[in-house]
């Protein structure tokens, strides 16, 4: 009789406890395994559970290691800047400017109103800082219930009220640098100083330093005793450049101040020394041109004739000169007078009739930066332009029609043609 083929026994299936419990005592190995794993005997171990073991370190040393918050070291902490202490700063640095007897030069003029622009770029960013310190300072729940009588806005207002102060203080700090008898004023001064204003908010002084600029007498002599040479302020070199006359009156009208506007133009478009350098940099070439243009159409015109044998030279000559000149004069005049009565950059302000052409051209600076503030104090809708009331409005309409300008002109306005 055969015997029946013994069956191999099934292996239990394991439940997932006892795998688990499997899969730790096989991930730690016993100290004879590392014994014969060192002697290079013994029973390797499967590669696959080599890896699960190495995954499960790298997610051990993951999980129960340093946190991020850690291991990024933390920033210095950088204290709060003080309004007071930016002040005396500044005036430090001008009490060591002015403390000279002679005349400063322009590096240090200008190093002290760079102190001041930075202070003033600094001062901006006090009044958060300080409010923020406070809601941390008063984040529990007994100073939430204090806070509830207006502590906290009190607080506030007068933190603003010293940051305010600091600011004002730092404008009269700039202000007594530039109007310094002794401080000679260059544009690069200028802008300096037009910026540092720009950033505080304090416009008031700006008509009067641009004033300045022109008038201003020039320091010179020994360092005892300085003379001030008066200046011309209708000279050419005296104009402001257009760029400094922008930044301040978008300064201006930034702090909505119609009076500063009026003064920043006043000072700078409307004198005879910015008409005189616009003539002197954009109507010189043009003038030279024309001037030239005979002589050169005379000799085109001699060379010319020399290949017809019909009329005699000089009347050839005479007469291509004239067909030239005509031609010339006749189209350079057409363009001249097309760009000079374009009327597209108008908005509100427009020429009142009988303007010469020539007054025109040299007055568009001052009419663009009136119909600027015109729209920028004005209504924005289009609809609504000419509507403006009060006494403000009122005096800017009258100001702009003795200029010889009109504020809304009906015939020019949308829907009225």
């Amino acid at each position: 009789m055969h015997r029946p083929l013994a069956q191999r026994p099934r292996a239990r299936k394991l439940s997932p406890l006892s795998q688990i419990c499997g899969f730790i005592t096989i991930a730690r190995p016993s100290s004879l395994c590392q014994h014969g794993a060192k002697s290079g005997h013994g029973v390797q171990r499967v590669k696959p559970l080599q890896g699960i073991f190495r995954a499960d370190l790298m997610l051990r040393c993951y999980r129960f290691g340093p946190s991020n918050e850690e291991a990024v070291p933390q920033p210095h902490y950088i204290p709060p800047v003080k309004a007071k202490d930016l002040v005396l700063v500044v005036e430090r640095a001008r009490d060591q400017l002015l403390a000279h007897d002679g005349i400063p030069s322009e590096q240090d003029v200008i190093a002290a109103l760079r102190k001041c622009n930075k202070a003033a770029s600094l001062a901006h960013g006090i009044p958060s800082k300080h409010l923020s310190t406070t809601t941390v300072e008063s984040d529990t729940a007994a100073s939430s219930l204090l806070s509830l009588d207006g502590s906290n806005t009190e607080l506030a207002q007068s933190t603003d009220t010293k940051v305010s102060e600091a600011i004002d203080r730092l404008s009269e700090v700039a202000f007594d640098i530039i109007s310094h008898p002794t401080v000679l004023i260059t544009p690069q001064v200028l802008d300096i100083y037009v910026d540092t204003q720009a950033r505080l908010g304090r416009v008031e002084t700006l008509p009067h330093v641009l004033a300045l600029y022109a008038s201003k007498p020039k320091p010179r002599g020994s360092p005892g005793s300085p003379l001030y040479v008066k200046q011309n302020p209708d000279k050419a070199a005296k104009a402001v450049d257009p760029e400094i006359v922008e930044k301040a009156l978008d300064a201006t009208i930034e702090a909505k101040n119609l009076d500063a506007a009026i003064g920043v133009i006043e000072n700078t478009y409307a004198t005879k020394a910015f008409t005189r350098a616009k003539i002197l940099k954009r109507a010189l070439f043009p003038a030279s041109a024309a001037v030239a243009t005979p002589f050169a159409a005379y000799l085109l015109a001699s060379n010319l004739s020399h290949l017809q044998n019909s009329l005699d030279e000089k009347m050839a000559t005479a007469m291509a000169t004239a067909g030239i000149l005509t031609y010339v004069g006749f189209t350079g005049w057409m363009g001249v007078l097309s760009a000079i009565t374009e009327n597209n950059q108008m908005e509100r302000v427009t020429w009142a009739p009988g303007v010469p052409i020539r007054e025109r051209w040299t007055r568009e600076e001052e009419r663009a930066a009136l119909d600027k503030v015109a729209c920028t104090f004005g209504f924005s809708q289009s609809h609504r332009f000419g509507e403006e009331e009060g006494a403000e409005f009122q005096a800017l309409r009258e100001f702009i029609l003795r200029k010889g300008m009109v504020l809304d002109r009906v015939e020019f306005m949308k829907g009225m043609s």
